[in-house]
């Protein structure tokens, strides 16, 4: 019993569970309906039998079925004490994700009597979906499916990538306190988006966004996204032959409207089945009608933007977020969709008119949208999706008119604008009679060395949409005879 307390001891005292347990079964002697009826207590929590993308580090176990995919090699090692250890990892997964169970020494005899292939029963300690220690584990008779385009080796791979996005040089904290440096990289496969981390920056010295790059000797890392460790034996080449320059691939609002029609007729055709029954969960029915879309890439005109808001999170931090509406750029019969901006995304410099591409965004029904379908109703209206670009999305602003039927970009054109510098939480502003702009992060840098937020001034610079790049600035002067006109028109506006 005390295996199925494991299971829920986040969320339950002994006190509670063994209340429970005794309410379904109230004699303590009959060992066999004890552990039942604990198992019948970690089900009713949601805890028996999690999907690998449901596992984590709350409680002490999880509890779960995987199908192996490959075991890897027995690796003799010595412990900071000197002492010598051996491990085994193997690869592990279901549909909805990957996971490496971990054996240690006298626990790595037992893997000689599974095979790639096997489904097991584990009980097991979370660490990571890289590391989990595996407690105990059983071979059963069940069907597990895997991801398509999930993890199928731990050996090194390789892929061939766009370079969406660099981090710059971050400081981590390591095991013995001491502080390391690494970078990130976000990089687009075609359809597919990827995170590699590299442990030393030097590896990527010299490559950009933009560029088109083979790189070798990666190691993949289960994880809810696909992320790749970069190494010092990893060996990058950048391409320069235009016939071989990776392409990102896209859907357009369009696309998403055709086949959400699809997905919504084939679950109509559930529903009238009686395939949807009050007790559906929204992680079924999502992952159902949005099959095959989730990650997606997403581009479209931006049509409509409300300014970033902040909500308290439960670190003591505020989550940013920013809500709008995407266009098709199809100029036939364009769609609308609602998207959301989380996070550092929302303080991003969104204008209407800008084109955005939303790499490795998901799609979401509102709640109100849920609970019909958990009341077993059919819902066909498309418009209660939205897109919304989180930790794992990668956002790339593309600088616009005002009007998403233009892209005119007045690189070559210096143009003067007055207003009065504002701050917001996506930067500094010049706000005026004209609206908004944005200065680009080194303006930004410049302009605070002389002047402050409230200060009215004439900037001089090149503008792409609604971002300026400032050359130069000057104070706005008045005269008396200025700041008495001013002040009469104000009476004027206001009192009269």
């Amino acid at each position: 019993m005390r295996a199925f307390y494991a299971l829920v001891d986040d969320i339950l005292t002994w006190e509670e569970f063994e209340e429970e347990v005794f309410s379904i079964n109230p004699d303590p002697h009959d060992e066999e309906s004890e552990n039942l009826a604990a198992a019948e207590v970690a089900e009713k929590y949601g805890r028996l039998h999690l999907k690998i993308s449901e596992l984590n580090s709350k409680p002490t176990l999880n509890f779960f079925f995987c199908k192996i995919i490959e075991i890897g090699p027995v690796i003799e090692f010595k412990r900071d004490d000197n002492t010598p250890g051996v491990v085994r990892r193997v690869l592990t997964g279901d549909e909805t994700g990957e996971a490496v169970l971990v054996f240690f020494d006298e626990k790595v005899s037992g893997t000689e009597e599974i095979a790639v292939g096997d489904v097991l029963e584990v009980a097991g300690r979370f660490r990571s979906l890289s590391t989990i220690n595996a407690v105990d584990l059983r071979r059963v008779e069940k069907e597990i499916f895997l991801r398509e385009d999930g993890i199928k080796t731990l050996l090194p791979v390789s892929l061939k990538a766009l370079v969406l996005e660099k981090s710059g040089i971050l400081q981590y904290t390591k095991k013995d306190q001491t502080f390391g440096e690494m970078e990130v990289m976000f990089v687009c496969m075609g359809k597919t988006t990827a995170r590699i981390i590299s442990w030393n920056p030097e590896n990527l010295t010299g490559i950009t966004e933009g560029m088109s790059i083979y790189i070798s000797g990666l190691m993949q890392k289960p994880s809810k996204f696909k992320e790749f460790i970069l190494g010092d034996s990893s060996e990058i080449k950048i391409i320069f032959r235009p016939d071989e320059l990776v392409k990102p691939e896209f859907l357009s609002i369009s696309d998403l409207y055709e086949v959400l029609s699809e997905k919504n007729d084939e679950s109509a055709d559930l529903t009238k089945k009686g395939a949807f029954d009050d007790k559906i969960s929204d992680s079924f029915f999502n992952s159902y009608k949005i099959e095959g879309l989730n990650p997606c890439n997403i581009t479209g005109f931006v049509t409509s933007i409300d300014y970033v808001s902040g909500l308290p999170h439960n670190s003591g931090d505020t989550l940013w977020l920013k809500k709008g509406i995407l266009c098709d750029i199809s100029k036939g019969s364009p769609k609308n969709m609602p998207f959301v901006l989380w996070g550092k995304h929302a303080r991003l410099p969104v204008f209407k008119g800008d084109l955005l591409e939303l790499y490795n965004c998901r799609l979401k029904k509102s709640g109100n949208e849920k609970e019909k379908a958990k009341k077993n109703s059919f819902v066909s209206d498309l418009t209660c999706y939205e897109i919304h670009a989180g930790y794992n999305t990668c956002v790339k602003v593309l600088t616009g008119s005002d009007t998403y039927e233009s892209n005119d970009y007045k690189d070559h054109v210096c143009e003067k604008i007055k207003g009065v510098l504002e701050c917001f939480p996506e930067g500094l502003y010049l706000v005026g009679e004209l609206g908004r702009y944005f200065l680009s992060d080194n303006s930004a840098k410049d302009i605070k060395k002389y002047f402050s937020a409230g200060d009215e001034v004439i900037l001089y610079g090149y503008l792409k949409g609604r971002v300026i790049d400032v050359v130069s600035a000057e104070p706005v002067l008045y005269s008396q005879t200025n700041i008495e006109e001013r002040l009469l028109s104000f009476k004027n506006k206001f009192f009269n």
